[in-house]
């Protein structure tokens, strides 16, 4: 310390620095040591992903099952949507219900399966990145078909500690091959 201090002797280290020990000693007494800091941290991050998961995975189920009214409750009513499918962004929950239930009627669209795989969540606080590949199996009046596709979903944790989804977007997958 002497050294660092830039004083060479212990007496002028203790005569220009006794004044600092006793809240140094405090504050070393009452600080968590780093090494629990981060472990709580890590404790915390996978606290979030694994809770991010179940609600991406529940996402994907009512998605998979056709479940249209369980799908379209995990996202925020403000949520976003842009799709490779689509020539415009959809800016509501509501407008994507809507295009949904148009194709259903007009289209007799039908997903049939959906399988996701090479999952990730990054955490950043309240809001969560999910992304994965997805392969769906839809149908539709001019037939079955089988979309290869890689998805991002941001999810944001609400005040009651369940997270939604506020932003889905869709893209080809240009390594995907049936």
């Amino acid at each position: 310390m002497i050294g660092t201090l830039g004083a060479t002797a212990v007496s002028i280290t203790l005569d220009t620095y006794s004044h600092a020990i006793p809240a140094m000693q405090e504050r070393a007494a009452t600080a968590k040591p780093a090494a629990e800091t981060v472990r709580r941290l890590r404790m915390d991050e996978s606290k979030t992903i694994a809770e991010v998961k179940k609600a991406a995975d529940s996402l994907l189920a009512a998605f998979g099952e056709h479940r249209t009214d369980d799908y379209f409750q995990a996202f925020d009513p403000e949520a976003t949507f842009v799709f490779w499918s689509s020539p415009e962004m959809l800016d509501s929950r509501a407008a994507f219900r809507e295009r949904w239930e148009r194709l259903m009627r007009e289209e007799g669209f039908r997903v049939l399966e959906c399988v996701s795989s090479d999952q990730r969540v990054q955490p950043f606080g309240d809001v969560a990145v999910f992304t994965h590949s997805v392969k769906t199996r839809q149908r539709t009046n001019a037939g079955e078909e089988t979309l290869l596709e890689r998805e991002t979903i941001v999810f944001s944790r609400q005040a009651d500690g369940s997270w939604l989804a506020v932003h889905e977007h869709l893209s080809p997958d240009p390594n995907g091959e049936e």
